[in-house]
């Protein structure tokens, strides 16, 4: 083979590659609602569209503890619980995390709206 094929093969795959991590990226997006979901004392309180907000919200739940949200994420703005873990663990953006203020059984978990749960899942 010639320099100016080889050339072509190579272009051609790095092409193949940019388009594929673009395909990747772009079906990872979600196009569908993201929903907090917040409970207090295992009883849904509240239910909150995050990804749609175009303010920060803050949502009193109970007597001590209030949860903030925006389009960037899901937090826990303040608790008067003494450990304050469930304001270290930062803000959450996906179903994989949920936070949990023990003392004050409050929980809030994100999940994506109309999905429900299968016998699979739980």
């Amino acid at each position: 083979m010639n320099k100016k094929q080889n050339m072509i093969y190579i272009t051609a795959f790095l092409l193949i590659i940019i388009l594929c991590v673009i395909g990747i990226f772009y079906s990872r997006r979600s196009t569908t609602q993201e929903v907090a979901e917040i409970y207090l004392n295992g009883t849904l309180v509240e239910t909150v569209y995050w990804t749609t907000l175009e303010e920060e919200i803050h949502i009193p739940v109970g007597e001590g503890n209030i949860v903030a949200a925006d389009c960037s994420g899901v937090w826990m703005e303040w608790a008067d619980c003494p450990d304050q873990l469930c304001r270290k663990q930062g803000k959450i953006q996906n179903g994989r995390f949920s936070i949990v203020c023990l003392p004050n059984r409050v929980t809030v978990a994100l999940r994506s709206a109309g999905r429900e749960v299968d016998g699979v899942s739980g």
